[in-house]
């Protein structure tokens, strides 16, 4: 799955590729009940490859 910060669940299958915005918070990983693998391919930005956030524990 993958969830943008303003935007809805975005159910992700196999073979499957996400765009994400320079800047853009957005989330993905498992559900419940299936597991989940990516490739991340990312360009550095003055110096910066990636900002991390807080781990999500659950969906409400």
């Amino acid at each position: 799955m993958a969830l943008r910060e303003r935007g809805a669940v975005e159910e992700l299958r196999v073979g499957d590729a996400v765009w994400f915005a320079a800047g853009e918070k957005h989330w993905q990983g498992a559900t419940h009940c299936s597991p989940f693998r990516y490739i991340s391919m990312q360009a550095t930005e003055v110096s910066r490859i990636v900002d991390w956030l807080k781990p999500v524990e659950a969906l409400s």
